[in-house]
């Protein structure tokens, strides 16, 4: 395992983040980083709460509740600006059966959601989004909660997992000091001399890299 300074310069030179790994990879780590943390306690009612109306059942997994807080986390990551309970409660619901009558949607749960949003808060990977309303005839400002973001401390976080996942899933993956080792432009069949180089931005496979190219002079 990387130390954390190794991981910051992974993250600073290369620009792993969240989005660049599998959802499901990231939730199942970020969830097992929350159960191991601690600060996140198991409220008693998880064991038999269901997570919506248009559920039958609770959930089975005894880590359910990580689970849900992880992908949570990675819905307000991904959206950037403030995000707010009732609109994660429309991202987590689903659609309700009801037998020969259509199904209609239902929102999730907003307790879990906000119960899992508070303790993220506290443990300092949330931050509240505030902006300035004025009312009528522009005397009074009051500030109006737009919801909830992540934070300097829990995007950090969030990209250490996700420079991991990724280590992962590619271990042989050049990164760009590793290709300008392997660019032996000598071997070619044209001597070509290189004037300018443009490194990629992230490690993808969708990433691409400049080469500028210009044939060298023969020497009379």
């Amino acid at each position: 395992m990387e130390s954390a300074d190794q991981l910051k310069g992974i993250n600073a030179l290369h620009g792993v983040s969240v989005q660049d790994v599998p959802a499901d990879k990231f939730i199942s780590e970020f969830a097992n980083f929350l159960e191991k943390s601690g600060n996140f306690p198991v409220p008693q009612w998880a064991d038999y709460v269901k997570t919506g109306t248009h559920k039958e059942l609770a959930p089975y997994e005894a880590n359910w509740l990580f689970v849900r807080a992880a992908a949570i986390a990675r819905q307000i990551y991904i959206h950037g600006t403030g995000l707010g309970v009732q609109t994660l409660r429309t991202k987590f619901g689903s659609r309700m059966r009801r037998g020969t009558v259509s199904s209609c949607e239902h929102k999730a749960d907003g307790k879990i959601i906000r119960y899992c949003v508070q303790k993220m808060e506290k443990m300092g990977f949330l931050d509240l989004v505030l902006k300035q309303v004025e009312e009528e005839g522009g005397k009074r400002h009051d500030l109006c909660s737009m919801g909830k973001k992540i934070s300097k401390k829990g995007r950090a976080e969030m990209d250490k997992i996700a420079s991991q996942i990724y280590k992962k899933l590619h271990p042989r993956m050049q990164f760009p000091s590793q290709c300008l080792v392997n660019l032996h432009f000598t071997q070619t069949t044209q001597k070509l001399s290189l004037i300018h180089i443009s490194e990629p931005t992230r490690p993808l496979y969708i990433s691409y890299a400049v080469f500028c190219l210009k044939k060298k002079k023969k020497q009379i």
